[in-house]
């Protein structure tokens, strides 16, 4: 190719331009890689120059070749306080892990500073208004400040990634929680016309308006242009797309800000899917629909209009609804169809959060055969002020197959009901107080299983009635466990049981119960017959007025257990038990956890009052040491058989007669107090002999035990061993019926391991006891022979007068008569025979 001598100078000229320009770029490279200490230097001071604020850098760094022809100046853990005008603050503003402002290197030269791009990473921005209006955001001196300076910003960059943006206003109670991913704005951003792009993928993580508050964890993606007249003060938003999921919204409008600012902005979104709108729901709630095909759409529309500043917000209005939607569950054969509903939100006439309000009008829908219907109204939403009616004829299996109550096991049955509510929401504990409920309620057919309690209900039918926070119980008939059931009665502070909260649930009401088993390891209790007036409150319950049959008797009388968080409880009452099964007794309790007497070997009929304090520790169990008891008993037609601690009397007994003690009654009292039992004085009369008990048993298991036996002297071994001898050699003979022998042992040691010894104590009272009884017994013996001995000297006295005159006095056997011719000697009297035995 030719290209001649023209175009040989022209392709020589062009050359030396690219060689020069590219010379001269290197140099001013040089230049600026030389001086950036130095520009460094100017920088920060220009930036504290145009900053209202303390800003804190942990390190910069100057780099050429990032962005050329950039010079990108890096700040590392960058920091600044809170910029409200005139005053100091320490709390944060924005903090970054990485802060970049872009330069041109040529602009460097000229020593203009203008910033034409920013990169955030790894930060938050936290904007906030105050109650009296102060801003902590104005970072940036105002233009008259920075007149005659060098550094401006004329971007055409904003780079933000992972950013926690942050607004909070206190004058208008709202804020906003919003995590930037990735944002870009990009465009002619400076200058009186400007132009931007803005791309940005966010979460919408929190939103609250006064009281209400929306924790979504909402993944939006946004996408708008914007035009801008600086000169005219005009924004105007087009071609938006805003985008969540699969659900798009669009967005346009304006903004006027040239004097006082104004906004006009909708929102539209027409066809938006109930399934994607459920996707965007948190995920606890997500689970819920997870096994649900969701049909229908929703319609939206919103507008914000008004003015805006500190104190104030525009007026916002947004419009809903859903025509013949459908949640159907396939596996558990559960259709919520026909869903209908109209709503509204409004931000109110004076857009604060006082006069905000969400109402829901018209809903209905059917559940399989069912049916609800209902509005609703939340307003207020400083005070959270509701408004609520609610209408239902459904299937409580389908109810529960839809809501999936994890602690109901099985649930079954016909609820009607019809509900109005009024009042606040806004403290949940105290909903009692705060909220107003009237309505009424059938249960037809009722079963209910819950996975906590050992208990179930079936083909139970209720009518209730609701006032406030109680429910009327005017009846309650069914079957608990397959026992017929009845109870009428109150409940109170329900609210807080649909809260969690049982702690404040009380109840009161008649309740009879066909049969009531206990069953867990220590004891087997079968209750039948049960009347009581049963009183709940969250610390205590009381059984009044008990009537009930029991081991084959009737207990009667009041029961009550007081609950302390502390120390565990207390259970208190006063029973009687009216001619029981003492071996029902003993088995159903496992024989008191004591092996000395067990249902096996104790028979009879016991009647007693018992009046009776028990304490229980924080693990439900009861204290031992802490147990007070009064008891009045008696045993009627009882026996005892093969008790280990009486078959250990046979050295004193005949060993057959202690294997089977029977008795007819049985009668006296003992007290439990600080771990110890005390039985009073009791007197056994059995069927081959008889003996006295009383003593103390200790609940560690020490025993001091003491018996008075008094035998006849064929129970006893020694005598009847004497007696075998004499039969053999003087033939048979009667035992004297008032004979006795009476022997006091003590018992000591433990039930496993008893002592025996004799009571000398008391064997050497009994003996100056008897001695005393002998005494008198001869004493009045011989007072009555001498009182015979001396009205027979009187008789003989007068006899012997009638003689000295010459008559005689003559006895005869069949007849008494004078006769003057035979006489008789006196009658010899017998002296009293004296038995006295030892």
């Amino acid at each position: 190719m030719n290209i001649g001598k023209s175009g040989k100078i022209l392709l020589r000229a062009f050359l030396v331009m690219i060689i020069a320009a590219l010379m001269l770029t290197i140099a001013a490279c040089i230049i600026v890689y030389a001086n950036s200490e130095k520009i460094k230097s100017v920088l920060v001071s220009q930036l504290n120059t145009s900053l209202t604020t303390k800003v804190a850098v942990g390190k910069i760094d100057v780099s050429l070749f990032t962005a050329f022809p950039n010079v990108s100046m890096t700040f590392s853990d960058v920091m600044a306080t809170d910029a409200y005008e005139g005053e100091t603050s320490s709390d944060t503003l924005f903090a970054f892990k990485h802060l970049s402002l872009s330069f041109n290197v040529f602009d460097i030269l000229k020593s203009d500073y203008t910033i034409n791009r920013i990169k955030a990473q790894s930060g938050v921005f936290n904007m906030k208004i105050r109650k009296d209006g102060k801003r902590n955001f104005i970072f940036w001196k105002q233009s008259r400040d920075t007149a005659q300076s060098n550094f401006k910003m004329r971007l055409h960059n904003i780079k933000l990634k992972d950013v926690a943006y942050l607004f909070r206003n206190d004058c208008t109670h709202q804020s906003y929680h919003i995590h930037v991913i990735n944002a870009d704005a990009d465009g002619k951003l400076f200058g009186s016309r400007q132009s931007i792009d803005f791309d940005g993928e966010m979460i919408l993580k929190h939103i609250q308006v006064g009281n209400l508050v929306v924790a979504a964890s909402l993944p939006m993606d946004i996408a708008l242009k914007c035009d801008n007249d600086a000169k005219n003060g005009r924004l105007e938003v087009s071609k938006s797309r805003i985008k969540t999921g699969k659900m798009n919204f669009k967005a346009g409008g304006r903004l006027d800000y040239k004097t006082s600012p104004f906004i006009d902005m909708a929102i539209d979104g027409s066809k938006i899917s109930i399934k994607e709108l459920i996707s965007t729901l948190p995920q606890n709630v997500r689970s819920v629909f997870k096994d649900y095909k969701s049909d229908g759409d929703i319609a939206f529309k919103a507008r914000i209009e008004g003015s805006l500043s500190e104190r104030s917000l525009p007026k916002i209005t947004a419009d809903f609804s859903i025509k013949g939607a459908t949640l159907t569950n396939k596996k558990l054969a559960v259709k919520l169809h026909h869903i209908n509903l109209t709503g509204k939100y409004s931000n109110g006439s004076s857009q604060n959060a006082a006069g905000s309000s969400l109402d829901i009008s018209n809903f209905s829908a059917r559940l399989n055969e069912g049916s609800v219907s209902g509005r609703f109204r939340l307003f207020d939403f400083n005070r959270m002020l509701i408004d609520a009616d609610l209408t239902a004829d459904v299937d409580l299996q389908k109810l529960q197959s839809l809501l999936r109550i994890k602690r109901i096991e099985n649930l079954n049955g016909n609820l009607k009901c019809s509900f109005a509510a009024k009042g606040s929401v806004k403290q949940t504990k105290n909903l009692a107080e705060s909220l107003s409920v009237s309505g009424k309620a059938s249960l037809n057919n009722l079963n209910l299983k819950i996975k906590e309690l050992n208990y179930a209900l079936s083909s139970t039918y209720a009518d209730l009635v609701f006032s406030n926070s109680a429910i009327n119980i005017t009846k309650l008939d069914g079957r608990l466990n397959n026992q017929p059931f009845r109870f009428a009665g109150v409940a109170n502070n329900v609210a807080y049981l649909a809260m969690g909260n049982t702690k404040r649930l009380s109840a009161s009401g008649n309740l009879y119960l066909a049969a009531l088993e206990v069953d867990n390891n220590k004891t087997k209790l079968l209750l039948k017959d049960i009347n009581t007036k049963i009183d709940l409150s969250p610390s205590a319950i009381g059984c009044n007025q008990l009537r009930c049959e029991a081991f084959g008797g009737r207990i009667d009388g009041d029961i009550a257990f007081v609950k302390d968080d502390k120390t565990g409880g207390n259970l208190f009452g006063k029973l009687n038990l009216n001619n029981v099964n003492i071996t029902s007794v003993f088995s159903s309790f496992d024989n008191f956890g004591q092996k000395g007497i067990t249902d096996k070997q104790i028979k009879g009929n016991l009647t007693a009052k018992a009046d009776f304090n028990i304490a229980f520790d924080d693990k439900m169990k009861a204290k031992r040491n802490k147990i007070r008891a009064e008891v009045d008993y008696r045993i009627d037609n009882g026996a005892l058989r093969d008790v280990e601690l009486l078959n250990k009397l046979s050295y004193f007994v005949d060993e057959a007669a202690l294997r089977d003690v029977r008795f007819a009654t049985l009668a006296s009292d003992l007290q439990i107090l600080d771990g110890c039992i005390t039985f009073a004085p009791l007197n056994v009369k059995s069927n081959a002999f008889g003996f006295e008990f009383l003593g103390k048993h200790y609940i560690e298991g020490k025993i001091d035990y003491h018996f008075a036996v008094s035998l006849t002297e064929l129970a006893s071994k020694r005598k009847k061993q004497k007696l075998i001898k004499q039969q053999q050699d003087f033939g048979t003979f009667e035992q004297n019926a008032d004979s006795r022998l009476t022997l006091f042992v003590k018992v000591g040691g433990t039930l496993d391991k008893p002592t025996f010894s004799y009571d000398m104590k008391r064997n050497i009272e009994q003996t100056k006891k008897i001695l005393r009884q002998d005494k008198t017994a001869i004493t009045k013996a011989l007072q009555n022979d001498l009182k015979i001995r001396t009205e027979q000297a009187k008789k003989d006295e007068q006899q012997w007068k009638k003689q000295s005159k010459g008559e005689w006095v003559i006895e005869w056997e069949d007849e008494k008569r004078l006769d003057s011719i035979k006489t008789s000697s006196p009658q010899k009297k017998e002296e009293p025979e004296l038995n006295i035995e030892w």
